[in-house]
């Protein structure tokens, strides 16, 4: 999952930059002031993302207890006859991959709230100190002015 948490925040956090340079560079003529930002960096760091990891942990555990709860259950109720229990199963696997399905989707919709929140975090720290641009750091070979340690503590 954090692969996950890491290329989402990484895509989104490059797309919106991009969009802001082209912006700013087709405003300005092309004479900007360019800021980089590590965003693994900013992500790992991130109090939001490190409180959603630890709820999605919780999360996970709830359903491995869950789980373990249901096969008691399946056991004690079919006893001996194997065709009830794996009826029984059958319905609780439905049961299990629904509740997969939606601990994904909250956490997708989470972790988009998690990484609307340090794009607008970034634009405006780009804003109030004079930048055009604002790249992530992995996609510049050189230059740039490093804002990360700054994002970094709006993000904490």
């Amino acid at each position: 999952m954090n692969k996950t948490v890491y290329r989402v925040v990484m895509i989104a956090a490059i797309a919106f930059v991009l969009g802001i340079g082209a912006k700013a560079l087709m405003c300005k003529g092309g004479s900007s002031r360019i800021a980089v930002v590590d965003v693994k960096q900013v992500v790992s760091e991130s109090k939001d993302v490190a409180e959603l990891r630890m709820k999605s942990q919780e999360r996970a555990q709830e359903l491995q207890e869950w789980v373990k709860q249901k096969t008691a259950e399946i056991e004690k109720k079919a006893g001996n006859d194997k065709k009830k229990g794996a009826e029984l199963a059958a319905k609780s696997n439905e049961e299990l991959a629904a509740k997969q399905q939606a601990m994904q989707e909250e956490y997708a919709a989470e972790l988009q709230k998690i990484d609307d929140k340090i794009s607008a975090q970034m634009a405006d720290l780009a804003k109030k100190e004079g930048f055009d641009i604002v790249f992530a750091k992995e996609v510049v070979l050189e230059g740039g002015i490093d804002i990360t340690d700054k994002v970094i503590e709006m993000v904490k």
